[in-house]
């Protein structure tokens, strides 16, 4: 009998310990993704801005213009 209140005691802890990791595991997966959203967020604001800055200029050229070009 013993044995048994034992075995189900450490089930119970193992069970515990497994929430308890799951959690963590869920709290750091929805920062990762709000971390990832973000830099989208960013990266698409500087490459909205890289476009703006460039629309002026033609499509084939390559590097910065030289002058008397």
């Amino acid at each position: 009998m013993v044995w048994v209140v034992v075995n189900v005691l450490l089930a119970v802890a193992g069970l515990a310990v497994l929430a308890v990791l799951g959690w963590r595991l869920w709290r750091d997966v929805r920062a990762l993704g709000r971390a990832v959203t973000a830099a989208a967020d960013r990266l698409n604001t500087a490459v909205a801005q890289l476009e703006a800055a460039t629309r002026g200029q033609g499509r084939h050229e390559v590097g910065p213009q030289r002058p008397g070009d």
